[in-house]
Formats: structure tokens, C-alpha cells, sequence
């Protein structure tokens, strides 16, 4: 069974992966074994959105 909870080294090897593949998940997950492609394109677009609405409170806060 794959782990569901990202370690600290997962974050910092997927956000290296995503700068290289971009959004080629399937390559992604062959790289990165303990994780399917659902679970990379999964915490893709939650990083995304996480980012982005920490974004946008950023710029209402100013």
C-alpha cells in the first residue's frame, strides 16, 4: 500500500521532479516509488491551490 503523509524529503524531491517532468505525473510516480500517479497529480493541484489562496490573502492583506 502507498503512504498517504508526505515526508519533508518527499515535498522537497517532488517540487524538483515538478521543475523537470512539469505535469508528467506518470513519470513522476515511477520516480518517486512509494507514490501512484493519482497520489503525484493528487498533490499537485493541492499544492497549487494551496499556494495560490495563500496568494491571494497575501495580496488582500495588503
Amino acid at each position: 500500500m502507498k503512504s498517504q503523509h508526505w515526508s519533508d524529503q518527499e515535498n522537497q524531491e517532488f517540487a524538483k521532479l515538478v521543475e523537470l517532468h512539469s505535469k508528467d505525473f506518470k513519470r513522476i510516480s515511477e520516480i518517486l516509488l512509494k507514490r501512484s500517479y493519482s497520489q503525484v497529480k493528487s498533490h499537485y493541484y493541492n499544492r497549487v491551490k494551496q499556494s495560490s489562496s495563500v496568494s491571494s490573502s497575501i495580496s488582500d492583506s495588503v
